[in-house]
């Protein structure tokens, strides 16, 4: 079965807030869909799921956000 994941990978980010620097651990998956011959890239902290899953989930949110914009 063919997933799209074409790369999972933790990346980690410094952000400074208020003099502070914080420094964010994510996760990076690239993902690339045949149907839409488009790459995407996902910045999440959600590491206790497959990189395939959380791409399902972002595609099924899309597919909502798209729905309520178009029901305005």
């Amino acid at each position: 079965m063919y997933s799209g994941v074409r790369e999972d990978s933790v990346i980690k980010i410094t952000v400074k807030e208020k003099n502070i620097e914080l420094i964010l651990k994510l996760r990076k998956i690239l993902f690339y869909d045949r149907i839409l011959k488009r790459k995407f890239e996902f910045l999440t902290n959600l590491f206790d799921f497959r990189a395939d899953m959380i791409t399902a989930l972002y595609k099924i949110r899309l597919q909502i956000d798209l729905l309520l914009k178009q029901l305005k």
